[in-house]
């Protein structure tokens, strides 16, 4: 028997996603992934007809269908442009890989750039 992360089914697809920032594991599709890191980053920029908003990691956990957390609660970003912005990379990791050898399957990997992290108290900028 292997000791695996427990995996949340969000009913948006069935690929297996996993999100860096807290070691999220959740089943989802690329497409769905992809859109929710979307809908925060333009949240926070802003459109052109609004100068953005705050938004929080439980911003995108909720989009993404799995359970918001206290920390996706106190970490996130401010639309103010002297704090980092949010972005994502999103990649799959096949074989060869950790995430592959740890599950048998690919991975989609989804993570935060060092300066895209979201801070603490980002609600106070």
């Amino acid at each position: 028997m292997i000791n695996r992360p427990s995996i949340e089914y969000t009913g948006h697809g069935n690929d297996l996603c996993c999100f860096a920032w807290n070691g999220r594991y959740f089943r989802a599709s690329e497409e769905w992934v992809r859109q929710g890191c979307e809908k925060v980053v333009k949240l926070v920029n802003g459109t052109g007809e609004d100068d953005g908003d705050y938004a929080n990691i439980n911003t995108l956990q909720d989009y993404w269908g799995i359970v918001c957390d206290d920390s996706g609660e106190r970490f996130g970003w401010t639309p103010s442009e002297d704090w980092g912005f949010p972005c994502f990379t999103v990649e799959w990791c096949g074989e060869g890989t950790y995430l592959y050898d740890q599950f048998g399957e690919k991975v989609l990997l989804i993570s935060i750039p060092a300066d895209a992290s979201p801070y603490e108290c980002y609600w106070e900028v």
